[in-house]
């Protein structure tokens, strides 16, 4: 396993929020030591129609997970510890409580610790978020805070430190980003240093989201028709939950996003 170069690691579903490292009240000590010595992307969005990162991954190896227990299993270590592979994709199913998140990442990395000559490039990620089973949660929407903000988290080889990262993404960018984990630190750090987007939108099947670093735009219709949307207006970052909606209070902000797409006041205001 001594040249491994690639470990993704990625969670059906698992939130920004609910790690350590990204604010959370979960204790999280395995995954937060690994963000101590990794790029983490706290702008990180998740769209349903974004492509699934298995398919990216150019996987030698790969592993499912549905249970903690299952890293026990010695088929699953004899996987984990193959020693022709370049890449192992690990993931990790939405039935993993996640208050067991943690302990796969712990198990995960002890399985590893003794078989690497060289720490691989570590990516860590969600396909989606999941809505907390909180009363103060007004908005169930898919596109919403919860549900959306997903961790990114990259660690190449050596590095020693963190760097918070607040450009904007989406996991549909992620096509472009695994490709450069595959060929060397300066694509990587030209492709993660030209991230510059002022607002950035995400969609699922029946909204769409825009966001700002002020504001969360919400746009939703359960019918399908995008012709015949509600609107919904939350400020960011402070309403994390979204549990007021403002547009009725800023209806320049919504007039001037229908009419140029562009979530800010008017230039002339």
């Amino acid at each position: 396993m001594s040249d491994m170069k690639l470990l993704v690691i990625l969670f059906d579903e698992l939130s920004a929020s609910s790690l350590g490292c990204y604010g959370g009240r979960q204790q999280t000590p395995r995954i937060d030591s690994l963000a101590a010595v990794s790029d983490v992307f706290t702008m990180c969005f998740a769209e349903e129609s974004a492509p699934d990162p298995a398919m990216l991954v150019q996987s030698s190896s790969s592993v499912a997970v549905d249970h903690v227990d299952h890293l026990d299993h010695p088929e699953i270590i004899e996987e984990i510890r193959d020693d022709n592979a370049e890449t192992l994709f690990v993931r990790v199913s939405a039935q993993v409580p996640r208050e067991y998140v943690d302990q796969v990442i712990g198990k995960l990395f002890d399985l590893m610790a003794n078989d690497l000559c060289i720490r691989p490039t570590i990516l860590l990620t969600a396909r989606k978020g999941f809505v907390e089973d909180s009363e103060k949660i007004a908005s169930q929407s898919p596109v919403g805070e919860a549900a959306a903000h997903t961790p990114l988290i990259v660690a190449w080889p050596g590095q020693t430190h963190s760097r918070r990262r607040d450009d904007f993404i989406t996991t549909t960018d992620l096509r472009g980003f695994i490709h450069t984990l595959y060929s060397s630190t300066e694509e990587y750090s030209a492709w993660r240093d030209s991230l510059d987007r002022q607002q950035i939108e995400y969609r699922s099947d029946t909204a769409i989201a825009t966001r700002t670093r002020d504001w969360l735009l919400i746009q939703t219709n359960d019918k399908g028709d995008l012709a015949e949307k509600s609107i919904q207006l939350y400020r960011k970052p402070e309403d994390i939950w979204e549990i007021l909606d403002v547009a009725d209070q800023y209806p320049q902000i919504v007039e001037h996003f229908v009419e140029t797409g562009i979530l800010s006041f008017p230039p002339e205001i």
